[in-house]
């Protein structure tokens, strides 16, 4: 588990550079909670005080949904063909995790990024 000073170094770094969605950085798992409030509340705040980082995270994150929705479809395609083939062996077995995993991952990625964008659209009028 990463300490809270690491912590606080990845919300400073981000902040100075809020091109990737600092909710899936490697290693920082256990706090996609406190990161996604961080990232909701650094970008309510940029909205309101119209700072010129708002524009660029906000359509960061859009191309993010975009990415999203490609690996939910890519991750379904995939899942669709192994199961059509009946092939559960282990020699498959990573594959379907993969599929799982990306599913998943892309999944709560998209939920989380349309709540915001929904939120900044009604409080802000943004997007």
């Amino acid at each position: 588990m990463k300490t809270q000073n690491e912590l606080n170094q990845l919300k400073e770094c981000w902040k100075n550079n809020p091109y990737w969605y600092i909710c899936n950085t490697a290693g920082f798992e256990e706090h996609r909670d406190e990161l996604q409030a961080f990232l909701l509340e650094t970008l309510n705040y940029w909205l309101e005080s119209k700072d010129p980082k708002a524009v660029f995270a906000v359509k960061y994150l859009s191309q993010y949904i975009s990415e999203c929705e490609n690996l939910v479809i890519e991750a379904k395609n995939k899942a669709k063909r192994l199961l059509a083939s009946s092939i559960y062996g282990s020699k498959n077995s990573d594959v379907i995790n993969e599929c799982v995993d990306l599913i998943v991952n892309a999944a709560a990625g998209l939920a989380f990024l349309k709540f915001a964008k929904t939120t900044f659209n009604q409080e802000t009028g943004f997007c």
